[in-house]
């Protein structure tokens, strides 16, 4: 029998939530799914991290993380002002004008993250005891409950937690989910959300998603 690895589980469920993988002119978007940077990001600032900190992207490159959809709800629009933005040819605009902003309303989705003990250990203490507080995304999405579920040895992997991990309340029928690895029948996504060094530095990545129809209790 294959030995059982460690995953950290979180849970991401508020009102508002938005995970940016792509931002095109003023418009600030989100993915569907949240994304690994998010999730990274998360956990940097429970680590209290800088966005300069070299250790961000050696955290991207050292965990894996799979998303289960509960309850993906749905894409809404709000409005923000930009006072102050820099255009494509690199001039400053100082007049505001109105942007678009998207959310994921009533969403929530349960994370699993895989790595290697050492990095296990120090994520598990900074989300026990965070240095910041985290946020769903953006600053303006608080969590509805605490995002931190713990660190469980009770399934053999991804997959397997994917599928017996407690759903929460309210969930979906079918549920869909996203692996950082290939499985079969999957769709393979490219996904703008490896974390690289600098400050705002992305790398593209490959996910498989699939779903199946909910039969494990509500919890």
């Amino acid at each position: 029998m294959a030995e059982k690895k460690d995953l950290l589980v979180f849970r991401f469920t508020g009102p508002l939530q938005a995970w940016g993988e792509y931002v095109i002119g003023d418009v600030r978007s989100t993915a569907d799914f949240p994304t690994k940077s998010g999730v990274v990001g998360l956990i940097s600032c429970a680590m209290g991290l800088r966005r300069e900190d070299p250790l961000i992207a050696e955290l991207s490159k050292a965990i894996e993380v799979a998303f289960r959809a509960d309850r993906k709800g749905r894409i809404v629009s709000d409005f923000h002002t930009i006072t102050e933005s820099m255009q494509a040819n690199g001039q400053r605009r100082e007049s505001s004008i109105l942007a678009p902003l998207k959310f994921i309303e009533d969403g929530c989705f349960t994370v699993f993250v895989s790595a290697e003990e050492e990095w296990l250990e120090r994520i598990d203490a900074a989300m026990k005891r965070p240095v910041w507080r985290v946020y769903l995304g953006r600053v303006s999405c608080p969590p509805a409950e605490p995002v931190y579920r713990g660190r469980t040895s009770e399934y053999k992997d991804m997959l397997d937690a994917i599928m017996r991990y407690p759903l929460a309340r309210r969930s979906a029928m079918r549920i869909e989910y996203e692996m950082p690895r290939p499985i079969p029948g999957a769709t393979t996504q490219s996904r703008q959300d490896a974390r690289m060094p600098g400050k705002r530095n992305f790398a593209s990545r490959l996910a498989w998603r699939s779903s199946f129809m909910a039969s494990a209790p509500r919890g």
